[in-house]
């Protein structure tokens, strides 16, 4: 990968800055970078034809005035749509200091390989996303409406007919489940998502086994609710929105390529350039709402597993001993129901972080681009004393994570889904099982 040097002339202060740029793969990306002396943002964006290997870039709240000498500026920065890059930092006066392409640096720290495998993850969601993502959501229309001759229509042009047969509601819901997770599925970090999803097949079946008739009734009720059907909708939703903000965070997904993870070092000397807080705050603090709505059905079936009743809640409040007095409380006070005691709680992958959330919604919550530090009062009341600090990259990280834990709780409300089907006498397809497997159906 290449890099472009531009030197920038602040708008406000007319301090000078050198931008060093990595030419990668995208298409086009979006630079946010801050002025060293005044803080100012400067936002940008390049734009890069890959086959014709050229590029340009557009800057607000700066002048782009040439390529000029690094010795000229007087700070440095970096920027790259795909990889973590050096936050700010001063030039020294009298010498240019060795800095090394972001590029060979991700290679350091994550092996040739593994900025490979990464690039190969992040262009076939970016593709899936926008080529089949207009047709999933079609998909998820016809089967809220029920118009299932359509739906498996729809299906097929994008199914295997010998792993999906689509021959009833229940192999149906097998598919629209399948087309909607999977836009995800390079994004996912198998080494996490694969355990969740077993994880969550095994304790559902283990709890229908042993109270069939409780596991049944609580599919009913949130099915009679429809909150089921709300679920699907919440999840199709955040992932239109995350759709929007990806290229604001494809570094962070970047993490379980590092060979060590990002250590207290990474998170001290690098950061994002391709968001401020700004851009990705809104799908935290939305994400977590939904997250926090779904996890009613993670309640639920801790209630099943351990007290063998999914409306008797665990002894930790006074005035609440059932579901609907969990409904009652606040949202920031149902999250002593989730505290990582019991089997389903960790589903919600430490995601929902209620401090920040309560800073976004009272405005309690200030960003420093220049040291990409988040300072955020968890009271939401800025006079507070308490006051928290993280680094964007770990905020990036909350976003990551709340739309992991999205995906654990859909797992979960599909296993419900299918209980009530098969509650109504639907039964699996096996016939695709079999014919895959050499054998005959009986």
């Amino acid at each position: 990968m290449a890099t472009n040097r531009n030197i920038l002339q602040c708008a406000v202060c007319g301090t000078l800055s050198c931008v060093r740029t990595l030419i990668g793969y995208l298409d086009q990306h979006p630079i946010r970078i801050y002025c060293g002396k005044c803080g100012i943002e400067i936002q940008g964006k390049v734009f890069i034809d890959q086959k014709r290997a050229t590029y340009r870039f557009e800057f607000a709240n700066a002048v782009d005035v040439g390529k000029g000498d690094l010795e000229s500026a007087d700070y440095y920065m970096e920027a790259s749509g795909e990889l973590l890059t050096l936050k700010l930092q001063r030039t020294p006066q009298g010498k240019v200091p060795p800095f090394v392409s972001p590029f060979f640096r991700a290679q350091a720290q994550m092996g040739v390989e593994g900025v490979e495998d990464f690039k190969k993850k992040v262009l076939p969601f970016i593709e899936t996303a926008r080529n089949q993502w207009p047709a999933i959501k079609r998909i998820n229309d016809l089967w809220a409406r029920g118009n299932n001759e359509f739906l498996r229509s729809e299906l097929r042009k994008l199914l295997p007919e010998k792993i999906y047969p689509l021959t009833n509601r229940l192999e149906l819901l097998k598919g629209v489940r399948h087309t909607t997770i999977a836009v995800l599925y390079p994004l996912l970090d198998w080494r996490r998502f694969a355990p969740r999803v077993e994880y969550i097949h095994k304790h559902v079946k283990r709890s229908a086994s042993i109270q069939p008739q409780k596991a049944i009734e609580l599919a009913k009720e949130f099915s009679r609710k429809g909150l089921l059907e709300r679920y699907r909708s919440m999840l199709l939703a955040r992932i239109d929105a995350f759709m929007e903000v990806f290229p604001y965070l494809i570094p962070v997904f970047s993490q379980p390529f590092f060979r060590r993870g990002f250590t207290r070092e990474v998170y001290a000397e690098y950061g994002l350039s391709t968001c401020s807080l700004e851009d990705i705050k809104n799908f935290y603090s939305d994400t977590y709402e939904d997250v926090l709505l779904m996890s009613r059905l993670a309640v639920a079936f801790n209630n099943l597993s351990t007290r063998g009743d999914h409306r008797v809640m665990a002894p930790r409040r006074k005035d609440v001993s059932t579901l609907d007095d969990f409904d009652n409380l606040s949202k920031g006070s149902r999250l002593v129901f989730l505290s990582g005691h019991e089997q389903f709680d960790l589903l919600l992958n430490g995601a929902l972080n209620v401090g920040v959330r309560n800073a976004i919604a009272h405005n309690s919550i200030t960003y420093d681009g220049r040291t990409q530090e988040v300072v955020y009062y968890p009271d939401g009341n800025k006079t507070g004393v308490k006051q928290e600090r993280m680094y964007l990259l770990q905020f990036g990280e909350l976003c990551r994570e709340s739309l992991y834990a999205l995906v654990n709780l859909s797992e979960l409300a599909l296993w419900t889904e299918r209980l009530n089907f098969m509650a109504e006498g639907e039964s699996p397809d096996y016939s695709a099982f079999l014919a895959m497997s050499g054998g005959a159906s009986t």
